[in-house]
C-alpha cells in the first residue's frame, strides 16, 4: 500500500507530506485547490510525461517521493529481479527529482535507476485511473495478461513459454541452414581459407610470449656473453691467472696444515670446501646461460622475427591470443561440419521443430480453453456490476480469437470490447466517447479483476464526472467494496462518494506573503460533516444539509 507521499515545489505545492491509511480514502476540496496536482505528482513517479512548467514559480528544482509497504510475494520477486529489496520494515522508497536545467533523476531505495526500471516496478504497485487515462486496462496488448491473471494461467503460460522459445531457436537454426546456397558456398570457401591459414601458422598457446622473451635475450646476447665469460673465469677457470676456486684450493691446503698447530682453525677447511662447492655450482649455472659461440645471433633473430610476424598476423586477423585463434578455428570447423552435414542436420531439426510445434499447440489449446471459459465469466461479472452502476444496457465482452500463428503467449488474441447503447456494435474501450460511461466501465472492470490483478493501490481521479445522485452512491459503494482487497484513493466532487470514505482528506489553498500554497488536512468527524454538506451545494451551509451529510456518513459506516 501507499503509506506516505512527499511533494516539494510542484505547482501550488510548496511542501506536502501526506500519510495514507488502508481502505477507502477520498480527497475533496474546491476546484483549483490542488487535488489534481497531487494526482499528477503521483503520476510523475509512475513515469508519466513531465513538463518543467510544473516546477513551482521561482524554484529551480522539485521532487516527489513515496513509501510503499506490505508487498506481496509477486511484487517482492519483481523487486528482486531488478536487484532491489525492501528495508527491514518491509518498505520500499521511490523518488523523482526534477530540475529546470538538469536531467531528471529517479531513485529506488536511494539508488539511481533508469526511467524504464522505475516505471515497471512502481506501476506493478500503484495505478491511476482518470478520465483521459490510457491505463493498461485500455491497451489491447495488456488485455491478455489481465485475462490470464484472472484465469490463473501462470503455470500453463510458463510451460508454453519454454516450448515456444525452444521452437523459435530450432526454427532459427533451420532458417540459417536453408539460406541461399550460393551464399553458403561463399561462406564455406572463406571458412576453409581461414582454417588453412590458421593451421599453417602452427600456433601453440603461450608461444608468442616465449619468443618475445627469447628475442629480448638475443638482442642482449653480446652483453650476456661478455658478462658470463668474465664471471666464469673469475670464479672457476682463468687462463691468465688464478681463479677464485684456484686460490681457495691453495688456501685449503695451507689451512689443513695449520689445524695441527691451531685446533681453533679445524672447522675452517670444511667451510672453505663448502665455499668452493658453492662457487663451482654458480660457475656451472653461468656456463649454462653462456650463448653458443657456434650460433649466429643475427640469423637466430631473423628466424625468430619471422615466426613472431606469422603469429602476430594470425592474432591480428582471428583473435587476441594464440588460444583465441585456436578457439576460432574450432568454431570454424564446427560450422563447416554443419554445412557439410546440413542435410542430415536439417532433417533432424525439422523433426524437432514439428515435435515442438505439436507440443506448443497442445499447451496453447489448453490455455485457449481456459481463456475462453474465463472470458465468459469475466464478461458476465462485469455486466452485472455495470447493471448495478445504472448501465444495464451496456454490453461488455472479452473476446478470445485464434491467431493464425503461434504467439509468445499462445495462439489467442484477446480484447475487451464495449457497446454503450442497445443496437450499437461492440467497440474497443478507447473509442467510447463519454467520460462518465468510461469511468464506470473502468470501475466495473477493476472491481472484478482487482483480486487477480493484485495492484496494491488504486487511485481514481474524479470518477464521478458525468454522474450524480443514486448513480454516484452506487459508484461509491463499488469503490468501498474494492477497498477490501486494495487500497483505494479517490478524488471526488460527489458527496455520495465522499461520505463512504474510511479516511477523508480535504485539499485547500491559501495565500501567504503574496504566494498561493496548497495544504491538506485529515478531517475529524465534525469536519467531515461540514465538508460533505459543502459539497451538497448551496451558497451557505444549512442545518438540513448537515443533517443529510451526517445521514450519508452514518449510512456509509453500515455499508
Amino acid at each position: 500500500m501507499l503509506e506516505s507521499l512527499y511533494i516539494k515545489n510542484i505547482a501550488l505545492i510548496k511542501e506536502l507530506n501526506i500519510t495514507f491509511n488502508k481502505g477507502f480514502t477520498v480527497f475533496t476540496g474546491e476546484t483549483g485547490a490542488g487535488k489534481s496536482i497531487i494526482i499528477d505528482s503521483i503520476g510523475l513517479l509512475l513515469g508519466k510525461s513531465i513538463s518543467r512548467e510544473l516546477i513551482r514559480s521561482g524554484e529551480e528544482h522539485a521532487s516527489v517521493s513515496c513509501i510503499i509497504t506490505e508487498l506481496d510475494e509477486g511484487r517482492l520477486r519483481t523487486l528482486s529481479d531488478f536487484g532491489f529489496s525492501p528495508d527491514d520494515d518491509g518498505a520500499c522508497y521511490f523518488s523523482k527529482d526534477i530540475s529546470k536545467s538538469a536531467r531528471n533523476v529517479q531513485r529506488i531505495n536511494g539508488r539511481p535507476v533508469n526511467a524504464g526500471t522505475s516505471r515497471e516496478i512502481i506501476n506493478s504497485l500503484v495505478t491511476i485511473h482518470g478520465q483521459n487515462d490510457t491505463h493498461s486496462l485500455f491497451d489491447p496488448k495488456n488485455h491478455i495478461k489481465i485475462l490470464d491473471a484472472f484465469a490463473k494461467n501462470a503455470d500453463l503460460i510458463a510451460e508454453y513459454t519454454v516450448i515456444y522459445n525452444k521452437l523459435r531457436e530450432t526454427d532459427a537454426k533451420i532458417y540459417e541452414l536453408q539460406r541461399n546456397d550460393a551464399e553458403k558456398l561463399r561462406r564455406a570457401d572463406m571458412l576453409r581459407f581461414q582454417a588453412e591459414e590458421i593451421r599453417a601458422a602452427r600456433l601453440k598457446p603461450g608461444e608468442q610470449d616465449a619468443l618475445l622473451e627469447k628475442k629480448k635475450l638475443l638482442l642482449a646476447s653480446e652483453k650476456i656473453a661478455k658478462s658470463a665469460r668474465i664471471a666464469y673465469k673469475a670464479i672457476y677457470s682463468n687462463e691468465k691467472g688464478a681463479s677464485a676456486t684456484d686460490l681457495l684450493s691453495k688456501a685449503l691446503i695451507s689451512l689443513e696444515n695449520l689445524t695441527s698447530f691451531f685446533p681453533s682453525l679445524e672447522d675452517c677447511p670444511e667451510r672453505i670446501n663448502e665455499i668452493i662447492s658453492e662457487l663451482t655450482d654458480i660457475a656451472e649455472r653461468v656456463n649454462e646461460v653462456m650463448p653458443d659461440s657456434d650460433q649466429n645471433p643475427t640469423e637466430l633473430l631473423d628466424k625468430l622475427e619471422g615466426r613472431l610476424a606469422q603469429i602476430e598476423k594470425a592474432c591480428r586477423k582471428y583473435g587476441a591470443t594464440e588460444s583465441d585463434v585456436l578457439s576460432y578455428l574450432k568454431e570454424i570447423m564446427q560450422e563447416l561440419d554443419e554445412m557439410e552435414n546440413s542435410s542430415e542436420i536439417l532433417h533432424n531439426l525439422s523433426k524437432e521443430s514439428e515435435r515442438l510445434r505439436r507440443e506448443a499447440y497442445e499447451i496453447a489449446d489448453r490455455i485457449s480453453e481456459s481463456r475462453t471459459l474465463s472470458a465468459s465469466l469475466v464478461s458476465g461479472k462485469i455486466c452485472d456490476v455495470l447493471a448495478f452502476l445504472d448501465m444495464p444496457s451496456v454490453r461488455f465482452e472479452v473476446t478470445v480469437k485464434r491467431s493464425e500463428v503461434l504467439l509468445a503467449s499462445g495462439n489467442d488474441i484477446v480484447e475487451f470490447l464495449v457497446s454503450p447503447n442497445p443496437g450499437e456494435p461492440l467497440l474497443p474501450m478507447a473509442k467510447i466517447a463519454s467520460g462518465g460511461e468510461l469511468a464506470r466501465i473502468m470501475l466495473a472492470i477493476k472491481s472484478v479483476l482487482t483480486e487477480s490483478d493484485k495492484i496494491s493501490t488504486v487511485i481514481f481521479d474524479e470518477i464521478d464526472t458525468g454522474i450524480s445522485g443514486k448513480t454516484s452512491r452506487k459508484v461509491g459503494i463499488k469503490l468501498k467494496e474494492l477497498s477490501r482487497t486494495a487500497q483505494v484513493i479517490c478524488v471526488t466532487h460527489s458527496a455520495q462518494i465522499a461520505s463512504l470514505a474510511d479516511t477523508h482528506i480535504k485539499i485547500s489553498k491559501s495565500t501567504e506573503n503574496g504566494r498561493t500554497e496548497t495544504s491538506v488536512k485529515v478531517l475529524t468527524e465534525d469536519e467531515r460533516i461540514e465538508e460533505v454538506a459543502r459539497i451538497l451545494g448551496g451558497i451557505n451551509i444549512t442545518e438540513s444539509q448537515k443533517i443529510t451529510a451526517s445521514e450519508l456518513i452514518s449510512e456509509g459506516r453500515k455499508l
